[in-house]
């Protein structure tokens, strides 16, 4: 199966492997049944990356497969028998791989995943799952769950791009809220930092410096590690300042007006100039602090703070702000500036000691402190002429909103979300046979004001109609103005329970069972369950299978579950449930496999046009396969891998008709012009048999040579085989309109804007290339050059999400042609 390109299959091929996998499967499940459930851990999975590692602790390589990790359980379990897909991108491969943040690393290395510009800032998605935002994953620092609830998901961390305190990041693709917690849908991020303790110096102290050509930017960082008397000390700062680029930004606007964003057209807001692509948020740097405390005792304490912020999409135009009027009403407008932005500031304190009761018996309880603070812009400009005193006076509200680019009615979001919450386990194992582990969480959140603001200046809201009240500055009529909307004065509040146990048993040398379950209680929420069920078959000390089911939840966002609350409504969760075979082996000893199919089924929540909700928008069925090759020498590695992402069913919802899930089920009218200028309707109808917003097939290399001691050459590439479920929209909309027969001219202008899409390859083969060279100046002194985005094929294109087409055009047509940039990094160690 693995090496069978599934986008040839038919569906009927597709659909009795699936009932093959469920065949194996639901035998295990009626014998074993699924017990309760695990905690929210912090990944720890080794890296088998580099064989320096093994001679470093005396391991061989099959020694290294058998070492006990805790990824993906709360028990623990060995590398070759985790019962989860997992890619570790480990601390050299963060400094050798030309990336500019989280996202592009996780592209590289992760088998499938893929990311995509929204306006709502970068999108990841893995395992055919994307969406409208990024709260289909969990992100994770040191175990810590650092995901905005209220409405984003994941908007820290992953495009700060200031990344030397990160000593490793664990991904386990696929469900993982059944030891993560609620909304691990596709998949978990956990960032692990650098800490003194598992330094090879007492005290040292590292810092570094960057430069990056096209986007102009620099940063600087240090640390200060230091171990003494059983406590270890580490100190991280730095900072980023990126001044951007204006790209070449294509979109469709409508049937005449289509190109690249401020050459090609002639009239509207497009024909102005793109924003600054990966401007910081007015021009306020990057920023990262951590501190971390670790003693031989238990005890371990972090605090964090960082700060970043973007230009989003970057085919949105700039936009002119009102600056004041002239007597004869002339309007003043500003220069052309970035108004679509988004900035995150997130703040965590952590408190955590593991207690050893007895040998078979330890205590692990942590206390978390967190808070966020989110901002995201509008994409306008408005303007408002003053005709006289009296009407200076009644609209001096609109006046100030249109000639203030800070002001509240500009804003599509601004407000803070803070969460404290504590959290218990206990570890037993009675027998050598035997492992369990039971615990609970208590979670408390707070949505309100921004930092340093009252409350007349909070604004959430999918339609941005969540507000103080009528003290609110964005409280009045016109547009963007909330006049009837959510009063929630300074915010409101909700608690989560919950509790989770894992079982573990090794019937032999060969066989063992692990169960796991989850439940939680939000407020305003449904109960969530996550169970799992994991059957594992170890050959031998090389080879290993496993096969396991699982479900896993993910609660509505915040602000929807605080509506639906006002509603009388109690929301109903996303669900995942999902089957999944694995096998890790080592081919030879120098080279091991690792080898995934899986099914899944999801009962979508998302955006739905047709009611401006987050709702169940469809069921999606899907089917897959990763296969990732390692092949280790002291001079040489190369890692290979191949994804196959296949869509079985999507079936909309009856709340809603339209999404850019799939156009495969699609049922919309659209409003065109006939030839004698009269308004009529098709209707646009289901097409294909793809993942929007997805490439069904992807291979990924890399390569690390290392021909002197001093020196390392590091190349990466990825290919991507089409983009076959966008290319379905755009079919859709030639279908339809091959029915129209009263409209030449209309079908001539959508024909020449849909001949111009091809013609720049677009949702065609794609690849991109990087590359490398890291030189030891002294023992202490580390020079890194690089070049991102070298020969790739169709012009590295970098996609914005399509959320559904609603028009007769191909307007949602959009991206970005990244540039090839060059980069230098420099390490000083002493």
């Amino acid at each position: 199966f693995i090496n069978v390109d599934t986008s040839v299959l038919s569906y009927n091929q597709l659909l009795m492997g699936k009932q093959i996998l469920l065949k194996w499967t639901l035998p295990i499940l009626i014998l074993l049944g699924i017990l309760c459930c695990p905690l929210y851990s912090q990944a720890q999975t080794d890296s088998t990356h580099t064989e320096e590692i093994a001679k470093l602790f005396g391991l061989s390589l099959e020694d290294l497969l058998n070492i006990n990790v805790s990824s993906a359980t709360l028990v623990g379990s060995k590398r070759i028998t985790t019962p989860a897909s997992v890619t570790v991108i480990t601390e050299e491969d963060i400094r050798m791989t030309p990336a500019r943040n989280l996202n592009d690393l996780i592209e590289v290395y992760v088998p499938g995943a893929l990311w995509m510009n929204h306006h709502e800032g970068p999108h990841l998605g893995m395992r055919g799952v994307i969406a409208d935002r990024n709260y289909k994953y969990l992100l994770l620092v040191n175990g810590v769950n650092l995901n905005q609830k209220a409405h984003n998901g994941a908007t820290s961390e992953l495009e700060n791009w200031d990344l030397n305190d990160i000593a490793k990041i664990e991904i386990i693709r696929g469900p993982g809220s059944v030891t993560y917690g609620p909304g691990a849908v596709m998949g978990v991020i956990n960032i692990i930092t650098k800490n003194a303790k598992e330094a090879t110096e007492e005290n040292s102290v590292e810092v570094q410096t960057n430069f990056v050509s096209k986007y102009n930017s620099k940063g600087f960082s240090a640390s200060h590690a230091i171990k003494k008397d059983g406590i270890a000390f580490y100190n991280y700062a730095s900072m980023q300042s990126t001044a951007g680029f204006t790209p070449n930004a294509y979109t469709v606007n409508s049937t005449t007006d289509y190109g690249y964003v401020g050459k090609d057209f002639t009239s509207g807001n497009y024909a102005n100039e793109p924003i600054d692509y990966f401007q910081d948020y007015q021009m306020k740097p990057q920023v990262k602090i951590h501190s971390q405390i670790n003693t031989d005792n238990g005890w371990e304490f972090f605090g964090r703070y960082t700060q970043s912020g973007t230009s989003a999409n970057g085919v949105n135009p700039k936009v002119s702000y009102q600056t004041g009027y002239l007597p004869d009403s002339t309007i003043l407008l500003s220069a052309p500036y970035n108004a679509k932005q988004l900035r995150n500031q997130h703040f965590t304190l952590l408190m955590k000691k593991k207690y050893e009761l007895s040998e078979k018996l330890s205590a692990t309880g942590q206390v978390v402190y967190d808070n966020e603070n989110h901002i995201r812009n509008q994409s306008f400009g408005k303007t408002y002429a003053l005709e006289s005193d009296t009407n200076f006076v009644f609209n001096q509200n609109m006046y100030n909103s249109v000639s203030d680019p800070n002001h509240l009615r500009i804003k599509n979001f601004y407000f803070s979300e803070e969460e404290i919450s504590a959290r218990g386990i206990l570890n037993y194992r009675p027998t050598e046979k035997l492992t369990m582990a039971l615990g609970s969480e208590f979670v408390r959140n707070t949505w309100r004001a921004p930092w340093g603001k009252d409350e007349k200046s909070l604004r959430m809201g999918a339609g941005g109609d969540i507000i103080s009240g009528t003290n609110s500055f964005a409280y009045g009529s016109g547009s963007y103005f909330v006049k009837d909307g959510y009063f929630v004065g300074n915010g409101w509040s909700t608690n989560t329970a919950s509790a989770f146990g894992e079982v573990k048993y090794d019937i032999n040398d060969r066989f063992g069972v692990l169960a796991s379950g989850r439940a939680d209680k939000d407020t305003y929420s449904k109960l969530l369950y996550s169970p799992r069920l994991a059957f594992i078959a170890k050959l031998n000390s090389r080879n290993a299978f496993r096969l396991i089911y699982q479900q896993s939840k993910r609660m509505n966002t915040a602000e929807q579950l605080y509506v639906q609350h006002v509603a009388g409504k109690e929301s109903t969760p996303e669900t995942i449930s999902g089957i999944e075979l694995i096998y890790t082996g080592m081919l030879t000893d120098r080279i091991i496999l690792d080898a995934t199919t899986f099914y899944n089924k999801l009962d979508v929540l998302g955006w739905s046009q047709k009611d401006s909700t987050t709702n169940n928008v469809g069921q999606l069925s899907l089917m897959g396969a990763e296969v990732s090759i390692e092949y280790r020498t002291d001079l040489l590695d190369v890692g290979f891998n191949h994804s196959i992402t296949q869509m079985l069913d999507w079936k909309t919802s009856d709340q809603t008709s339209t999404s850019g899930i799939s156009y495969s089920d699609y049922d919309q009218k659209v409003t065109y012009k006939d030839d004698n200028g009269k308004n009529q309707t098709v209707v646009l109808t289901g097409n294909g048999k793809n993942l929007n917003n997805w490439s069904n097939n992807t291979s990924k290399l890399y390569i690390n040579i290392r021909p002197t001691e001093k020196l390392t050459i590091h190349v990466n590439g990825q290919l991507y085989y089409g983009f076959q479920g966008n290319q379905d929209g755009l079919n859709m909309l030639v279908a339809a309109f091959d029915t129209v027969s009263n409209a030449e001219k209309f079908k001539s202008e959508l024909n020449a804007s849909l001949d111009a899409v091809e013609d720049k390859g677009t949702y065609g083969f794609e690849s991109r290339l990087n590359l490398s060279l890291s030189y030891k100046i002294t023992k202490n002194i580390n020079l890194i050059v690089y070049a991102q985005g070298l020969a790739g094929i169709n012009n590295n294109k970098r996609y914005s999400y399509d959320a559904g087409i609603n028009s007769a055009s191909a307007h949602r047509v959009a991206f970005v042609e990244e540039p090839t940039v060059f980069g230098t990094k420099i390490f000083w160690k002493f």
